[in-house]
């Protein structure tokens, strides 16, 4: 059986405008989520140029980008590889957002 595809705009042109504006706003929440994988390559970098900046296999960079569970400071030399700093922030309910530092360096 075949499926039809539609273009999304054609799927939210009946929506309403508050719903538009809900789904629009996800979306640019969506977009600033990547895969370390898709970070890595939005930098145009290989698993080969991370490796050699962190001093590791590309082996090991494969592992990282496929991993569930990953130690912060490993993750912090892998954002520093890419030329970025990691930031942990921690958001509390009815608080401002607190920034942890003094990890990974």
């Amino acid at each position: 059986m075949k499926t039809a595809t539609r273009p999304f705009k054609d799927l939210t042109r009946n929506l309403s405008p508050a719903r538009r504006a809900k789904i629009e706003a996800r979306k640019q929440e969506l977009q600033q989520e990547m895969l370390m994988l898709e970070l890595r390559q939005a930098m145009g970098m290989t698993q080969e140029d991370v490796a050699g900046k962190m001093g590791a296999k590309q082996s090991v960079v494969s592992k990282m980008e496929h991993a569930a569970d990953l130690h912060i400071s490993t993750l912090a030399r892998w954002a520093r590889a890419l030329g970025g700093e990691l930031r942990l922030v921690i958001d509390l309910p009815g608080k401002p957002q607190v920034a942890i530092s003094g990890f990974g360096k």
